[in-house]
């Protein structure tokens, strides 16, 4: 991501949890991310104690973050989808009047 000069709104970062760190501490340009990566407290402590290193990081630089250990979004409006899995095994809902937002390691399905 240091190659790229201009802002990052999002960056979605599905790589192994032992390098997500190394790759938000030289950046200065990523306003949010999405961690897709697994591998952080819902492990053990070495987990937790890498969260925990992640949590200051984006503290320190701003960064808002969803994740670790997550799908992502889908939004039906801008059609961001971060799921990484194909529609025809996961139904993305229509667009419409309802939102959802769920904490979940699943899907919410209508």
């Amino acid at each position: 991501m240091t190659e790229i000069k201009d802002d990052i709104d999002v960056a979605i970062l599905a790589l192994p949890a032992s390098k997500v760190i190394g790759a938000l501490k030289p950046v200065e340009n990523v306003k949010g991310a999405i961690i897709v990566s697994a591998g952080f407290k819902e492990v053990g402590d070495a987990g937790r104690r890498l969260e925990e290193e992640l949590k200051k990081i984006v503290e320190r630089k701003g960064i808002r973050i969803i994740g670790p250990n997550c799908l992502g979004i889908y939004d039906t409006v801008s059609k961001m989808d971060t799921f990484f899995i194909s529609a025809e095994r996961v139904k993305r809902l229509k667009s419409g009047r309802i939102t959802i937002i769920t904490q979940s390691g699943s899907f919410a399905e209508m």
